[in-house]
């Protein structure tokens, strides 16, 4: 009951300073709209080559490049066997190599024998996978549980429809909107996080406030928990935090053409998770800040520095190795991490690690807060 009368002041006070927190709200509507917009200018809409190489004498190797062309954005370049070694990061981005007996050869319900190779890990390698192994599964139950008879007329189904429960590629993200896709999104996301940061500010301001105004020693003159003060605020700057993230879902949803399902449920869980350690956050920060508050000095050290090693404003394929090793330290890699996971059509439960990590640092964060938060400064 404490808490939740803390958390409805916080939320009566955000409310005084309507124009700071419509622009909290807003801000970043409109940056996924001016990124959207630079992004389709500046053509960072790049269709990537396949270089594919099929040996196969039976009819379904080629079902298989029919197939992939239909299900996945990227030009298909047809190439020699002796071109392989040699072309791979000139002229394409991924090679797809169908050996001679792989019509002969559905046995197994995966790639098998089928080679993709990548000079790095990039959207379009992801979608020939997950597409390339459901075509597979597909065949290796037909081939287990039916007469092969019926191959011919499944080859035939296969390139005319599109499974229910296929990963979604660059062509669901860009049904909508075909001038952006996968990459569009990630980095509009990736600039997001950082504004959803933002609330730190807003949870730090409130209880240095009720530091400077003593209202947090009447409080604790109460029999009140420090637990009882973390919850209150974070329940309060969560509800701070939803006003800012149901739009920008929304607008995600609405500018990329996401389809509802497990793409939008992942993102959203991601998110969500980040809003709830983004809170926390700011509530153990405040155990090492005084009265002196600066917003300049929280965003210089802590938001922008975490944000750049995360990975929101240089993709991780851009970063040395190490770099991308030691961006594991901050919450934003893991964030950036789930969702190429969840977008390249990896299942939820794919990223239930990262997201227990995402929350595990906000419970570090709150855990030093509550030891650290005195009603009083020295």
């Amino acid at each position: 009951m404490n808490s939740l009368r803390i958390a409805e002041n916080v939320i009566k006070r955000a409310f005084r300073h309507k124009k700071q927190l419509l622009i909290l709200i807003l801000l970043p509507i409109i940056i996924i709209g001016m990124m959207t917009k630079l992004i389709d200018e500046q053509g960072t809409k790049r269709v990537s080559q396949v270089g594919y190489v099929n040996l196969d004498h039976g009819v379904m190797g080629a079902s298989l490049i029919d197939y992939l062309k239909s299900h996945v954005n990227a030009d298909f370049i047809e190439l020699s066997k002796k071109d392989l070694a040699t072309i791979q990061g000139q002229k394409v981005n991924v090679t797809l190599h169908i050996p001679e007996d792989f019509s002969q050869g559905i046995s197994e319900p995966q790639m098998g024998n089928v080679t993709l190779q990548s000079t790095e890990s990039i959207p379009v390698y992801e979608a020939l996978k997950a597409e390339t192994n459901h075509y597979m599964t597909s065949l290796y139950v037909i081939d287990k549980l039916a007469d092969t008879s019926v191959i011919p007329h499944f080859l035939t189904s296969m390139e005319d429809t599109k499974p229910a429960n296929a990963p979604i590629t660059n062509d669901d993200l860009e049904a909508d909107t075909p001038s952006v896709g996968y990459e569009g999104l990630l980095i509009s996301i990736g600039f997001i996080t950082i504004f959803m940061m933002m609330l730190i500010l807003i949870t730090m301001d409130t209880l240095i406030e009720d530091k400077k105004r003593l209202t947090l020693a009447r409080i604790f003159s109460h029999p009140v928990k420090e637990w009882e003060v973390v919850t209150g605020n974070l329940l309060g700057s969560l509800s701070l935090g939803m006003l800012q993230l149901i739009p920008i879902l929304i607008t995600l949803k609405i500018v990329f053409g996401i389809p509802w399902g497990n793409v939008f449920i992942g993102m959203a869980i991601i998110l969500l998770a980040f809003l709830i350690m983004t809170t926390l956050l700011g509530i153990g920060l405040i155990g090492i800040i005084k009265n002196n508050f600066n917003p300049l000095l929280i965003i210089t050290t802590v938001v922008i520095p975490t944000s750049i090693l995360g990975g929101t404003f240089i993709p991780a394929s851009m970063m040395p190795d190490t770099i991308n090793k030691i961006a594991y330290i901050v919450p934003q890699k893991w964030v950036m991490a789930s969702l190429t996971k969840i977008l390249g059509g990896e299942p939820l439960h794919a990223v239930l690690l990262h997201i227990g990590v995402i929350l595990l640092f906000g419970l570090a964060f709150a855990t030093f807060g509550t030891h650290s938060l005195k009603p009083l400064n020295d």
